[in-house]
């Protein structure tokens, strides 16, 4: 490259973040005993759509940017594209007799947590972009049901019905790290069924709705769990009609809404206020939580969604579904991701057999526009999404960009994260100019084996081994690509069989 890169320094670094999908305005509800998926637009309150199903479902979850919907029984989840509201791709996760599913998408919306029981217990975890299991958890205890993932995506806990207990596991390992036991102090006097569980956006507080624990009081009791000790603080009397099973956090994590009508106020775990109508199912806020969907699973009559208004709790419309209405689980698109995320675009300089990378919007634009002296440069098609840095989640690393114009008419960046040369690379080699320390930031992989966290894929690193007189490197998320270079003469960096970094896409 003949012309350097760094003079863009005194421009704005402009990142391309696009945060979550503009939130699709929809509810999606199953129905028991009738194989469909009925589609309300919650700006009209209205059904604008009905999905075929091959069988009914229980669990329902909507992906963060609201592109496709989940739905599962306990022996297949379906894939539901919700531009066509087509099935897309259906998913074997279980054998046996079919139940209650729960289940959940890691707000990367790279995986799903499926749970599958009754004729089998365990968690199925779904790639979304093969729509495989790529893994099968042992459940432990007896008969999960719901399941959330905390914002971070590093943590999901499941309710197991039957065992009075919640299990969580790390999504990094799949392994199961804790059981928080509900039964410890309860006033209910026998084995509170767990069934809904939420988790609140700061990931501190998992709220469990249980649909067996009724108090000599009258009251239906909530549990409360406390992440950092992964014990109960709390049973909180939440209405008193029967069987909650549904629960769900405001997005500012305030309130908690449990589906038999009752709101709880998280600083003082105390009931303040109660809806109208009471769900055996599920509850689900859009993405602002000014608007509670409450799935009404009635017998006899036509099955409905009662909306309520959580500014005054009351209940604002009633959309008919037919059949037996039934949703459990996120079935309108959540909230916004808790991160930012970064754009990375990849470029190749035709006659150097360089590339380069960047998410910074200026340089993403004089690169586009191939102006002197960028004219030899275009883009590869590569691409993949990292994190912006003020917005990244914890445990990710910034990534660190060097120039080096000492290989004359040459001249080459190199990217080091933080904590894994970044530092050593200011300190031994100073020719190497520091350009930006925080261009973007990327998960690290596990340095015995390369596997990345979950809901993350690898990015491979390679390096052109001075070809040319100038060295150059490499990042690419195609194993296929990767293979392609190290065919031409490329070596493989990194941990495993070459994985330099882990980002969301």
């Amino acid at each position: 490259m003949s012309s350097r890169l760094c003079t863009f320094l005194g421009l704005a670094l402009l990142v391309v973040l696009h945060g979550t999908a503009a939130a699709a305005p929809f509810a999606y509800i199953g129905n028991i005993g009738e194989s469909k998926l009925s589609v309300i637009d919650s700006a009209t309150n209205s059904v604008v759509a009905t999905v075929p199903l091959p069988e009914s479902v229980t669990g329902i979850a909507v992906n963060p940017a609201g592109t496709r919907v989940y739905a599962a029984n306990s022996l297949h989840a379906y894939v539901i594209d919700t531009a066509t509201n087509a099935i897309v791709a259906t998913v074997t996760v279980g054998t046996g007799i079919g139940g209650y599913a729960g289940v959940a998408v890691h707000p990367a919306g790279t995986r799903v947590y499926v749970t599958s029981n009754l004729g089998q217990s365990a968690v199925k975890v779904i790639d979304t972009v093969t729509n495989t299991v790529i893994a099968d958890l042992p459940a432990y205890y007896d008969t999960p049901v719901g399941i959330a993932v905390n914002a971070a995506g590093t943590k999901f806990y499941v309710a197991n019905m039957f065992s009075g207990s919640v299990s969580v596991y790390d999504t990094a390992s799949s392994r199961m790290i804790a059981i928080v036991d509900l039964t410890v102090d309860n006033p209910c006097g026998r084995s509170p069924m767990p069934f809904g569980v939420a988790v609140n956006p700061a990931g501190t507080r998992v709220y469990v709705a249980n649909q067996n624990c009724m108090g000599p009081d009258g009251y239906w009791y909530t549990s409360v769990i406390e992440t950092d000790t992964y014990t109960v603080i709390a049973h909180v009397a939440s209405g008193t009609s029967p069987s909650p099973r549904g629960v769900a956090v405001s997005p500012d994590g305030s309130r908690v809404y449990v589906s038999n009508g009752a709101v709880i106020d998280t600083a003082t775990l105390k009931m303040i206020a109660t809806f109208p109508g009471s769900s055996l199912n599920g509850i689900a806020l859009n993405p602002d939580g000014t608007r509670a969907y409450l799935p009404i699973l009635t017998f006899g009559s036509p099955g409905y969604v009662s909306v309520i208004d959580t500014t005054t709790n009351a209940a604002i419309a009633t959309v008919n579904v037919g059949g037996t209405a039934f949703a459990f689980g996120q079935f309108v698109v959540p909230a916004s991701e808790p991160f930012g995320i970064s754009t990375v675009v990849e470029y190749h300089h035709a006659i150097f057999d360089h590339f380069f990378i960047t998410p910074v919007a200026a340089e993403i634009a004089l690169l586009d526009a191939r102006a002197p002296p960028f004219q030899e440069w275009s883009r590869t098609g590569y691409t993949f999404d990292g994190y912006s840095p003020a917005d990244a989640p914890p445990g990710s690393a910034a990534i660190c960009r060097f120039f080096n114009d000492h290989f004359a008419p040459k001249s080459s960046h190199f990217y080091a994260p933080h904590g894994l040369g970044c530092e050593g690379t200011i300190a031994f080699f100073p020719d190497w100019l520091l350009e930006d320390d925080k261009l973007f930031n990327a998960m690290l992989p596990d340095a015995a084996t390369g596997a990345c966290p979950a809901g993350t894929i690898p990015v491979y690193r390679l390096y052109n081994n001075g070809m040319g007189n100038a060295p150059n490197h490499r990042f690419v998320t195609s194993l296929a690509e990767q293979q392609h270079m190290i065919n031409l003469g490329w070596i493989a960096e990194g941990y495993g069989i070459g994985v330099g970094m882990c980002v969301l896409r």
